[in-house]
């Protein structure tokens, strides 16, 4: 079987300023993928992407030896059969600057890839990027700058969520919006096996039971022959009362198109966005 295996070097525009940008490896191996710094830094004029190289003839050598060192690691694995994964390359690579992973590193690459491969639905990109703010603004307040995931322990998880509840977000919220994500890549390092354990095995999330008001069959009627002045409110009543109708989410109804409709009009056909199953509803007469 042929593998597909590369190894690519380019500037994180995102970090640093442009005559400082931190010089990240793509990594791909048969489909396990990994962005990560390599530890250098270089001015974007110093740098050709298309080319592989920069002016700097030292770190030139030294790319030139992550190269080889790839192809030659890469085809000792395939050779022995051994299961090769993208985070193994890179530790082999970068030796033990891998152990000095950062948590919102970790968390970059991980959002990044998550969102590639559709593991990150667009119905929750919002959700994952408020988190991802959040935890940024936290350790900078606590710790002043990014921290190794390895350093990520039960005194920070306290901390992180002492820091979510003086925010004055709802304990529901914190739990599946915050610790939800953070959990997740905590999980997820462990299984590229750069931290043995969660600390979340030892702070158990409970949500608060909520109580919901529903409206009545009568609110529903007013609410259908109410007159509004602004097309928007008019246009955004009928959504809302579709939903009632139908019971879909409003992420699965801004996407309705007329073909998901059948011929007699009787049913809709359409690709849930959260569960990605197709889906077919009964439509009342009132929708």
């Amino acid at each position: 079987m042929k593998q597909k295996v590369t190894l690519k070097f380019y500037l994180n525009t995102d970090r640093g300023t442009a005559g400082n940008r931190p010089l990240y490896a793509y990594i791909n191996i048969n489909g396990s993928k990994l962005r990560r710094s390599t530890g250098i830094n270089l001015n974007e004029k110093d740098f050709s992407e298309s080319k592989q190289n920069c002016k700097d003839l030292t770190i030139n050598a030294k790319l030139s030896e992550y190269q080889t060192d790839f192809n030659r690691i890469a085809d000792d694995y395939f050779r022995k059969a051994k299961p090769l994964t993208a985070e193994i390359m890179f530790q082999h690579l970068l030796g033990n600057k891998s152990l000095d992973i950062k948590l919102l590193e970790f968390a970059d690459d991980y959002i990044t890839h998550a969102k590639e491969t559709g593991r990150i639905q667009h119905s929750t990109w919002k959700s994952v990027m408020t988190f991802r703010t959040k935890l940024e603004k936290f350790m900078l307040i606590e710790y002043k700058s990014d921290i190794p995931i390895d350093s990520v322990d039960l005194s920070f998880i306290k901390k992180y969520d002492s820091y979510l509840n003086g925010l004055g977000l709802h304990r529901n919220t914190i739990n599946s919006n915050h610790h939800k994500h953070l959990k997740t890549i905590i999980n997820d390092a462990i299984k590229e096996r750069l931290i043995t354990a969660t600390p979340y095995d030892n702070y158990p999330l409970k949500s608060i039971e909520t109580k919901r008001d529903f409206l009545t069959e009568d609110e529903i009627l007013k609410l259908e022959i109410k007159e509004f002045k602004s097309p928007k409110l008019s246009r955004c009543r009928d959504m809302f009362l579709f939903s009632c109708y139908t019971g879909l989410r409003y992420s699965d109804l801004s996407k309705l198109l007329m073909k998901n409709v059948n011929t007699d009009g009787s049913c809709l056909y359409f690709q849930s966005e959260k569960t990605d199953t197709v889906q077919s509803v009964p439509l009342p007469d009132k929708a």
